[in-house]
C-alpha cells in the first residue's frame, strides 16, 4: 500500500513539472501552446515584448552604473553608449510594433485597428 501511495505521489509531482515547464517554457509546440491557452486562460504566442522588456532593464541598469561613474568624462562616454543602445532598441520596438499581428484566419484582429489613432485637423 505504501508504494503505491509514493509512486502516486511522485507520478503527480512529474506531471506538475512537466505542466510548469510547459506553462513558463520558451519556443513551444502547437499542444503546448494550447495546454498554457488551456491552464493561464491567456494566449501568448510571441515572447518579443518581454525580449525588448529585459534589454531595456539592462540599459537602464547600465545608465545607473555610468551616473555612479566619478569622472566626468568616463561618465559622458558611458551615458553615450546608453544614448546609442536606447535608439537601438527604440527602432527594435516600432520595428515589432509596426508588423501586424494576424490572427489565425490571416487577418489583422480587432485590438490592432483600434490601435490606430483617429486624428483631426483643428485649425
Amino acid at each position: 500500500m505504501q508504494p503505491l501511495i509514493i509512486g502516486t505521489v511522485l507520478m503527480v509531482i512529474s506531471f506538475g513539472l512537466v505542466v510548469m515547464s510547459v506553462v513558463h517554457g520558451q519556443k513551444r509546440l502547437k499542444f503546448e501552446k494550447k495546454l498554457h491557452k488551456l491552464v493561464l486562460g491567456k494566449d501568448v504566442d510571441d515572447d518579443a515584448p518581454d525580449q525588448l522588456q529585459s534589454q531595456a532593464y539592462h540599459i537602464m541598469m547600465e545608465l545607473g552604473k555610468a551616473l555612479e561613474e566619478q569622472e566626468d568624462h568616463a561618465q559622458q562616454h558611458s551615458v553615450r553608449q546608453a544614448l546609442s543602445k536606447v535608439s537601438e532598441l527604440h527602432a527594435e520596438t516600432a520595428e515589432y510594433e509596426s508588423q501586424p499581428n494576424l490572427g489565425e484566419e490571416g487577418t489583422t484582429t480587432q485590438s490592432d485597428k483600434a490601435k490606430k489613432p483617429n486624428l483631426k485637423v483643428v485649425k
